[in-house]
């Protein structure tokens, strides 16, 4: 959907949210992951999907993170709030 305005996070916050597996630190696994959102007209944060990964062990840290995110600026379509 096209919005005039996209929904906001902080990614400040959602980086400290990150909890590094224990597991991958010790393999030394690192890497990206691109998380997509679904974030409802209220700001919730409904649904997430890997976009993009370099390491698999990485995932379920990151969507983790994005979801305990809480709520987040929703989109903004002709001045209302919409889902995105």
């Amino acid at each position: 959907m096209l919005v005039e305005k996209d929904p906001q996070f902080d990614l400040k916050k959602l980086q400290g949210l990150v909890v590094y597996p224990e597991a991958a630190r010790k393999a030394g696994i690192e890497g990206r992951v691109l998380v997509r959102a679904l974030v409802d007209k209220s700001g919730k944060i409904t649904k997430t999907i890997i976009d993009f990964s370099e390491a698999k062990a990485l995932e379920s840290a990151a969507m983790k993170a994005v979801l305990d995110y809480g709520y987040a600026v929703p989109a903004f379509n002709n001045n209302q709030p919409v889902s995105c």
